[in-house]
């Protein structure tokens, strides 16, 4: 009993000491100005429907890997439908990816409009989803849908819209919620 006594509070000083130690290297990484989010920022952005990527996490997601992974993992547990990153032999920028009943399509609108036309199509059972967010390695995009007809939103973005760049990335991944 007493040996079980002293076994648990060994743990709990450990744990008080680790917990100083990670709030120590916080407050240090603050002072180097590095970028700093939260599980619960990543949950918030990823529950969210704003449109708009704060800029202070868009560049912790950039910066620390490890955050960037559980980011990713988390998006795509919570996602709608995701589209992950094309196979390694694809080079150069896509047009189309599909991955089960979504797909995505980037078409030139008219010659010389410098516009293009962005086709999702998903399930029809998937009507409420309102937002597609975009992300590589170094960048996240996020978008507000319209709802869909038949199971189809369409827009017209110009054709040097960040979006558009992200999407036709090969290594960019799309969550859909």
């Amino acid at each position: 009993m007493v040996a079980l006594d002293f076994e648990i509070i060994r743990k709990v000083l450990v744990a008080r000491e680790t917990n100083r130690l990670l709030q120590e290297e916080v407050a240090t990484l603050r002072d180097s100005g590095a970028e700093i989010a939260t599980f619960q920022d990543m949950l918030m952005f990823v529950r969210s429907s704003d449109p708009v990527v704060p800029a202070r996490f868009a560049r912790a997601l950039a910066q620390d890997r490890m955050m960037y992974e559980d980011f990713r993992a988390l998006l795509s547990d919570m996602a709608v439908g995701f589209v992950p990153a094309a196979a390694a032999a694809s080079s150069g920028e896509l047009d189309q990816r599909t991955a089960g009943p979504f797909s995505i399509e980037i078409i030139p609108s008219r010659q010389g409009s410098g516009q293009v036309y962005l086709v999702i199509k998903m399930p029809f059972d998937t009507a409420h989803v309102s937002t597609m967010t975009v992300l590589t390695e170094d960048r996240v995009e996020r978008t507000a849908l319209s709802t869909p007809v038949d199971g189809v939103v369409q827009m017209i973005l110009e054709q040097d819209d960040p979006l558009v760049a992200i999407l036709r990335n090969p290594r960019s991944e799309i969550a859909f919620r």
